[in-house]
C-alpha cells in the first residue's frame, strides 16, 4: 500500500509565494480597472462630482469663517470685557431679603460662603460702587465711582491703556489715586496727572482704562479707585454692596454661574440677587455663531444628500452598461466581491473627488466673504477665517462616507447579477 509523502518545505514556500503573486496580481488587475473607470467619467459624473463640491464647498466655508467669528469674539471678550461677573444684591419678590436680615446689602458670612462654595472662580472679592460729585477743571458733575480689589488690577477692563495702575501707597489707602475712563478724557478734556475733587478729596489721575463694556453711555463715565478707599469713603463696616467673581477659565462660565445660582439661592434666597456679565452677552452671541454654523451646514449637507442621489443614479447607469463586462471578468475567475469592491470604490472616489474639490474652493472663497462682511458689518472689520482640520476633515468624510452609501445599492446589483443569463443575452 503506496503512503502520500509529505510536502516538502521548499514545496510549501513555493505554493505561498504563488499565492502572494496570485494576489498581487488581483489588486493591480482591481486598480487597474478602477483606474480604466474612472478615465472613462463622462459628464454625468462630473455633474455630480460639482454637486457634491458645492456642498462640501458650503461645509468647509461654514466651519472656517465660523471658527474664524468665534476666535475673534473670544479675543475681543477677553479684551474688552475682562473674566468676571458682578453679583449685586436684589430684595427679591415682595422684599424677601428684608424678612431674613435688615440690609439688602451683603455680609462678610456671604462672602466667605461663596470663596469657599464656588471652586470654579478664581477670586470672590468685594466691590463697591457710589454716585458722587466730582469737580474738574471747574465743572462740578454727578458721577459714577467704582472701587476694585487689589485681585482686578490687571484685569483687562482696568488695565490702562494709557498711564499706569495704582501706587502701593494708593492701594492701601494712604495717597488718593484714580484712574478715569475714556468717556471722562473725552468729555471732561482731563489728562494724566490733573487733580479732581471726588467727594471733596482730591484726587490726582494716573491713568486711563477702557469704556465699560455694554454699559449705557450715562455708565461709561466713571471713575476707578482702589477698593480701600472707596471703602473709607462709602463703605458701611460688614456690608458690601457688591462681589466680583472672576473664573479660571473661560471655558468654565457656565460652570461658575451654576455654582453661583446654588450658593446664592441657599445664602440669600432665590430671586435675592443679580449676575452682571458681559460675558453672558458674550454666550449669546456665540451660541448666534454656533447656530448660523449649524444652519449652514445643515444647508450643505442637504447639498452633498442631493449629490449622493446623483452618484446612486450614475453608478446605477455604470451597472448596467458594464453587465457583460463584469459578467465575462467573472467568468474568468474574478470573484464578485472584488466587483463589489470595485464598485464601491468607484463610487466612494467620485464623493471623495467633489469634496476635495469643495474644500479647495471653499478655502479660496472664505477669505472673499470675510472681507465682504468686514465691508458690510463694522463690528467684524478683523474677521478671518480659520483654516482648521475640522473644516476640511468633515466635509471629506462626509462626502466620501455619502458616496459609499450611494455604492451600495449598484454594487448589490452586482450580487444579484446571474452571470450565465447576461452572457447568453449578450
Amino acid at each position: 500500500m503506496n503512503e502520500r509523502c509529505p510536502p516538502s518545505a521548499a514545496t510549501e514556500r513555493a505554493s505561498g509565494i504563488a499565492d502572494v503573486r496570485k494576489d498581487h496580481a488581483r489588486l493591480a488587475c482591481f486598480v487597474q480597472l478602477l483606474l480604466q473607470h474612472l478615465r472613462t467619467c463622462r459628464a454625468s459624473h462630473l455633474l455630480v462630482m460639482l454637486t457634491m463640491a458645492i456642498g462640501s464647498m458650503g461645509m468647509a466655508a461654514t466651519f472656517f469663517i465660523g471658527d474664524g467669528a468665534l476666535l475673534q469674539l473670544r479675543r475681543d471678550m477677553e479684551q474688552l470685557m475682562g473674566s468676571q461677573i458682578t453679583i449685586m444684591p436684589d430684595p427679591g419678590p415682595n422684599g424677601a431679603l428684608l424678612k431674613t436680615r435688615a440690609s439688602v446689602a451683603f455680609t462678610a458670612a456671604d462672602l466667605e460662603a461663596l470663596r469657599q462654595r464656588v471652586p470654579a472662580a478664581r477670586h470672590v472679592v468685594p466691590h463697591q460702587f457710589a454716585r458722587t460729585t466730582m469737580v474738574a477743571k471747574g465743572i462740578e458733575t454727578a458721577i459714577m465711582v467704582e472701587g476694585i480689589s487689589p485681585e482686578l488690577y490687571d484685569d483687562a477692563a482696568f488695565r490702562p491703556v494709557a498711564g499706569r495702575g495704582f501706587s502701593a501707597s494708593a492701594r492701601e489707602g494712604t495717597s488718593f489715586e484714580c484712574l478715569i475712563t475714556k468717556s471722562v478724557v473725552t468729555r471732561f478734556r482731563l489728562s494724566i496727572g490733573d487733580p479732581i475733587s471726588v467727594a471733596g478729596r482730591l484726587f490726582t489721575v494716573v491713568g486711563v482704562v477702557p469704556d465699560p463694556p455694554l454699559a449705557d453711555s450715562r455708565f461709561q463715565i466713571r471713575i476707578v479707585m482702589p477698593f480701600q478707599t472707596t471703602w473709607l469713603m462709602y463703605g458701611r463696616p460688614g456690608l458690601y454692596d457688591s462681589f466680583v467673581a472672576v473664573w479660571n477659565q473661560p471655558d468654565h462660565l457656565e460652570i461658575l454661574l451654576d455654582q453661583l445660582k446654588a450658593t446664592l439661592d441657599d445664602v440669600v434666597g432665590p430671586d435675592c440677587y443679580n449676575l452682571s456679565s458681559s460675558r453672558i452677552a458674550a454666550q449669546k452671541w456665540k451660541n448666534v455663531v454656533a447656530n448660523v454654523m449649524a444652519f449652514g451646514t445643515a444647508q450643505a449637507f442637504f447639498c452633498v444628500l442631493v449629490a449622493s442621489i446623483g452618484v446612486a443614479n450614475v453608478m446605477l447607469a455604470n451597472v448596467v452598461r458594464r453587465r457583460r463586462e463584469y459578467a465575462i471578468r467573472i467568468a474568468m475567475g474574478a470573484r464578485q466581491t472584488e466587483i463589489f469592491g470595485l464598485v464601491l470604490c468607484e463610487s466612494m472616489l467620485i464623493g471623495l473627488a467633489g469634496g476635495l474639490a469643495g474644500v479647495a474652493a471653499g478655502m479660496a472663497i472664505s477669505p472673499l466673504v470675510c472681507h465682504e462682511l468686514a465691508g458690510r458689518i463694522h463690528e467684524v472689520q478683523r474677521l478671518a477665517p480659520i483654516f482648521g482640520l475640522r473644516g476640511i476633515l468633515i466635509p471629506l468624510i462626509a462626502c466620501g462616507i455619502s458616496g459609499l452609501l450611494a455604492g451600495v445599492v449598484p454594487a448589490l446589483q452586482i450580487r444579484r447579477m446571474d452571470v450565465l443569463s447576461v452572457l447568453h443575452a449578450e
